[in-house]
């Protein structure tokens, strides 16, 4: 028997984590519509979900995903550890 693995609740608000997820709409492996589907049900349960589609992306990291990316986690440690924030090597890029 296989578990669940989407929530059936709304997590507790002190459990709550934000969730990030980009997708190329051209990606042929992994098809947009299935995670369009899974946002929706976790927005659905009130969980925090920002979710960005690049338009003519297949199955890659773009360079726009990855700043956008850098750009989330930047905000995370201005959030959660301020004193961190800004100090890495500002390469952008894999």
């Amino acid at each position: 028997e296989t578990p669940e693995l989407m929530p059936a609740l709304p997590a507790a608000p002190e459990r709550r984590v934000p969730i990030r997820a980009v997708h190329g709409v051209e990606d042929a492996v992994i098809p947009v519509g299935p995670t369009r589907d899974v946002v929706e049900r976790l927005r659905a349960l009130e969980w925090d979900v920002e979710f960005l589609e690049f338009e003519a992306v297949g199955h890659v990291v773009s360079r726009e995903m990855n700043i956008t990316f850098e750009t989330w986690l930047e905000e995370a440690l201005l959030e959660q550890a301020p004193a961190l924030a800004g100090r890495g090597p500002r390469v952008i890029g894999p």
